[in-house]
């Protein structure tokens, strides 16, 4: 088997690292003090595919 990750994953990995660093990372202490939900940060998530799984519509899913 081969463990390393593809191209793909890792642009993917890339993105989703960038995302954080650069969305989640700023004002995630007064959120968190504040007890506060990223609305708007979780929404830009959705956005970028980074919320939910791929499912084949061989099952039924989206792709």
């Amino acid at each position: 088997m081969d463990f390393n990750l593809t191209e793909e994953h890792i642009m993917i990995r890339d993105a989703a690292r960038d995302f954080a660093k650069s969305e989640l990372l700023p004002g995630v202490i007064e959120r968190d003090e504040k007890q506060e939900f990223p609305k708007e940060q979780i929404k830009k998530m959705g956005e970028l595919g980074f919320l939910g799984m791929m499912v084949s519509p061989e099952y039924g899913g989206g792709g």
